[in-house]
């Protein structure tokens, strides 16, 4: 028995010792130069970014490291500056049996905006299923947000999801993801902002429109919720925060395509001070009144979030269409008939009959018939 034992621990040792030198040679002789390359030009793709990587080594058991990866993307109009995303480092490893299939199952580590973001996805019967966590992602890295929303925005997301892509692609996705902002914050004190929505009014003065106004900081507090995702439709559920500064809450929903950026949104983002914030930042008076056309009877102030996230738009409004049929908001402002709480349309009205106009309802002497 402990010579069978023996034997087997043997050639158990002859093989691992293979393996390892099979492994150790072709770390050594493997072209990471020429896969860099092969790298970058698939993550242009096709011409949308141009890619840049520090560097690409081994990384443990069946996987790579690449390193100081970089993403500019081109101007979208005349003047304006390029636009650039950065990751620090991005480990991928291969499921070693999963090599034998089509498509192998993969887990990631990336550490990049701040903070780090781990996963794995595998592909089943056609459908990629993809699960993600990250943490302490900073807004203020986030690649975007800062050009979208206009205003410095303070705070780091940690959340996790899971997402089912099917081969129809993003249109009939379906997942759910959850998000969570600690300390998150809108305005910094120092910069001097002037909102894409304010307007000069004929005969009116608005500084605001004119000059701009420096933001103070407005604590949000811990802002998140869920992402719930039902053949392409991720609807927001439960972003709400309340803090000293105020409240504030998110509703609505984003339609996924294909790119991501040309997913359209469709959502109201509402927001009220507190009154001992007002009387401790005076100026916030003049932001609410560049925000006056998106007061809403229940004295919060609502912000339009429109279009596509490519070139997405903000505005303040009292009614918006992310609220139809949810009974949250107003009706009969949402174009057509009111819907009330329901977001069903009343039934028509019938119209009385006409009276004729030719034949037995004409008489000779070209009068008609009283009714």
């Amino acid at each position: 028995m402990k010579r069978h034992i023996f034997t087997v621990a043997k050639y158990s040792g002859y093989t691992l010792c293979a393996l390892f030198f099979l492994v150790l040679t072709t770390y050594m002789v493997f072209p990471f130069d020429r896969l860099k390359t092969l790298i970058a030009r698939e993550l242009t793709q096709g011409g949308r970014y141009e890619v840049s990587i520090g560097s690409v080594s081994p990384a443990f058991l069946m996987g790579i490291t690449l390193k100081d990866v970089v993403f500019v993307s081109p101007p979208e109009k005349p003047g304006e500056k390029k636009s650039k995303m950065e990751i620090e480092r991005a480990t991928v490893k291969f499921g070693l049996f999963s090599l034998l299939k089509d498509s192998p199952d993969v887990s990631f580590d990336v550490e990049a905006f701040g903070g780090r973001i781990k996963g794995e996805t595998q592909k089943i019967k056609k459908t990629r299923k993809i699960k993600i966590d990250f943490e302490d992602i900073s807004f203020k890295k986030l690649p975007g947000i800062s050009k979208a929303i206009d205003l410095p925005m303070g705070g780091s997301v940690t959340g996790r999801g899971n997402i089912k892509i099917p081969p129809e692609g993003y249109r009939m996705m379906e997942g759910k993801l959850t998000l969570n902002c600690k300390n998150c914050s809108i305005g910094d004190g120092k910069t001097l902002v002037k909102p894409k929505f304010a307007r000069q009014r004929p005969g009116q003065y608005d500084p605001v429109a004119d000059k701009g106004v420096t933001l103070p900081k407005i604590r949000l507090g811990r802002f998140g919720g869920d992402i719930n995702i039902e053949k392409g439709k991720a609807e927001f559920s439960q972003f709400e925060a309340l803090s000293p500064d105020g409240e504030a809450k998110l509703i609505g929903y984003v339609m996924l395509r294909e790119p991501i950026i040309f997913s359209t949104v469709q959502a109201v983002f509402k927001l009220k001070f507190s009154e001992e914030f007002k009387k401790r930042k005076p100026r916030i008076q003049g932001i609410e009144a560049s925000m006056a056309r998106g007061k809403r009877d229940d004295g919060l102030y609502g912000m339009c979030i429109t279009r596509r996230l490519k070139n997405i738009r903000f505005r303040p409004c009292r009614f918006s269409a992310a609220e139809r049929g949810t009974g949250r908001g107003p009706a009969g402002r949402l174009g057509g008939r009111s819907r009330g709480r329901t977001g069903r349309r009343p039934p028509k009205r019938k119209r009385p009959p006409r009276p004729p106009t030719g034949g037995k309802g004409m008489k000779t002497g070209g009068e008609v018939d009283n009714y």
